[in-house]
């Protein structure tokens, strides 16, 4: 976590399959934007969504749940990969990671 709160203020980190949202409650962070994400939400921090098939971004892309993503969305900043990584569809994951960043701030924390 020392690595990610070197980051400049209103730097935006994706949490993807991030079980409890440990990430977006950690006071180190605060100046941080932290967007959690897993298959299941029972928490206000958690966004329910698959990761590995489609991660929503606010304001990056139009809201349609019957279409497929198939433009970009590079408004993340890093990507966080940890416990979504733990999967047999774990490259699924990593494409979507990478269809998130930005392309400048290309980083993704395993």
């Amino acid at each position: 976590m020392t690595v990610l709160a070197s980051y400049p203020p209103k730097t935006v980190i994706a949490d993807l399959g991030c079980g409890d949202a440990a990430l977006a409650k950690t006071p180190i962070l605060r100046d941080l934007t932290v967007l959690s994400y897993d298959l299941v939400s029972d928490d206000e921090y958690v966004i329910e969504a698959d990761i590995c098939e489609h991660v929503p971004l606010p304001g990056s892309e139009e809201s349609n749940k019957d279409k497929k993503s198939s433009g970009t969305a590079q408004v993340v900043d890093v990507a966080v990969c940890a416990l979504s990584l733990m999967g047999t569809n774990w490259p699924r994951c990593l494409r979507e990671a990478w269809r998130i960043l930005k392309p400048e701030y290309v980083a993704i924390v395993l």
